[in-house]
């Protein structure tokens, strides 16, 4: 049993995924203004976030499905890349559908990531320890997050610029957990892929 802590990377994942909640926060401080940045209607940001809010039930429930199909690091990483790649898309071209399809898709992944992000540090740290600072290091990402926003918007940013600052952020998440998963990978491959 200690052999076996031993070999497995220390879980740093309060500090690594500070940056997604960082990110996701900045997002969801400003996401009725980037609503409306396209055009619409404040009926229509507060239908799509409302819908997509209840619509995000489904991810949590997805997870479980995935974690038994695919294991807990690997579709970790893949919400996380799907966060990017909504990111990038309203980076890139925000439109009216893109901004309601973004949202959708991007509230259901942030369910399935939480879901993940608990999961991993749980396994990588069975006494639970660690566990317990993750609404921690969510409570300073989500303080962090608008401030930052707010910052670069302030700064003369518009929304796209500052949605690939988040890219960023995000980015940089995804590094730490997939060097958590490799190292995990070389140390414990049963553990990387349960």
């Amino acid at each position: 049993m200690a052999a076996e802590a031993c070999s497995r990377p220390e879980p740093r994942a309060p500090g690594r995924n500070r940056a997604v909640n960082i990110a996701a926060s900045a997002f969801w401080a400003y996401a009725e203004r980037i609503g409306a940045v396209t055009g619409m209607s404040e009926g229509g940001i507060s239908n799509t976030l409302t819908f997509c809010n209840l619509f995000s039930m489904t991810g949590s429930m997805l997870a479980y499905w995935l974690g038994r199909r695919w294991g807990q690091y690997r579709p970790h990483m893949a919400a996380i890349a799907i966060m990017i790649t909504v990111y990038l898309m309203w980076w890139v071209h925000l439109t009216t559908a893109g901004y309601i399809g973004g949202v959708l898709v991007f509230f259901n992944v942030w369910s399935v990531a939480t879901v993940f992000q608990l999961n991993t540090l749980t396994a990588l740290d069975p006494s639970g320890r660690r566990v317990a600072l993750i609404p921690a290091a969510q409570g300073v990402g989500q303080s962090v997050g608008p401030f930052l926003a707010a910052f670069l918007l302030g700064w003369g940013l518009i929304f796209p610029q500052m949605l690939a600052t988040v890219t960023v952020f995000t980015c940089a998440c995804l590094a730490a957990n997939g060097n958590v998963f490799w190292r995990l990978r070389r140390s414990d491959p049963q553990a990387a892929l349960a």
